[in-house]
């Protein structure tokens, strides 16, 4: 594991040197996309002042909450409608074509909703969330061997204890992959959700550096948010391989 967090250091300061390289050959106008050396002193302002700090406070609120809300119902629903064959036939087909939204279209309706407070914000977290999640629950739960089933229903097992014991282990694989894919569309939709209608958080503050032309701002904005969203995502894989081991697919990735 050691190893692989040591390449991944080792591409991220390349890929800055280059950055650096090129914006000193001449080969583009630094105002437009500004060099590490000229981003770097306005993260560090940005991390001095506090400004940063309540931001990411703000956006982690948000996004946070509007996860959660979408974790539960995607895999709640993706267990129904994938072992209720009416449920996946009838509102699988309509969570498909749903899910096909571009996110962005819906602030529109979202800010007529629900206002420019935070419900319109965790709702399209929420929204984002939820179809990954769901589809991937869908698919591990109506993918268990028959032979499983059969086993288990032999033994007593019926309802709720079917799933609990049976269903939800072997979709487990499939919920954590759901789950993952999931802190990218949630950032996805809280950056679209502060960009279209708020007035505070990391992605607004990238909006409002874009207004003002103020491209050093903007471009830190992004790299925290890059920052953020990879780190979030590291977590997840610690604590899956920490609390359910058993459930990942790839069995090498244990032994990094």
């Amino acid at each position: 594991m050691a190893r692989r967090y040591l390449i991944s250091a080792g591409v991220f300061i390349f890929s800055f040197l280059f950055w650096e390289y090129l914006s000193l050959s001449g080969l583009y106008r630094t105002h437009l996309f500004p060099p590490p050396s000229q981003v770097l002193p306005v993260m560090k302002d940005m991390l001095i002042t506090g400004e940063l700090w309540t931001n990411i406070k703000i956006s982690s609120f948000r996004w946070i909450a509007g996860y959660s809300l979408g974790a539960i119902f995607g895999i709640g629903f993706g267990l129904l409608t994938g072992r209720v064959s009416w449920l996946r036939y009838s509102f699988g087909s309509l969570f498909n074509a749903l899910s096909s939204i571009p996110k962005i279209v819906l602030i529109p309706i979202a800010i007529l909703w629900f206002g420019l407070g935070e419900n319109q914000k965790i709702q399209l977290v929420a929204w984002g969330t939820f179809f990954p999640i769901w589809l991937n629950t869908q698919t591990g739960s109506e993918q268990i061997e028959t032979e499983y089933l059969w086993t288990a229903k032999s033994l007593g097992l019926r309802g709720f204890s079917l799933f609990r014991h049976v269903i939800f282990p072997n979709a487990l694989p499939n919920i954590i992959t759901g789950l993952r894919i999931g802190i990218s569309t949630a950032t996805f939709s809280l950056a679209a959700a502060e960009m279209s209608g708020a007035f505070t958080g990391l992605a607004h503050q990238i909006f409002y550096s874009h207004e003002m032309f103020q491209t050093d701002r903007m471009m830190a904005g992004i790299i925290y948010i890059t920052m953020l969203s990879f780190l979030v995502n590291e977590i997840f894989i610690l604590l899956s391989r920490f609390l359910l081991p058993w459930a990942i697919i790839n069995r090498d990735q244990l032994n990094e």
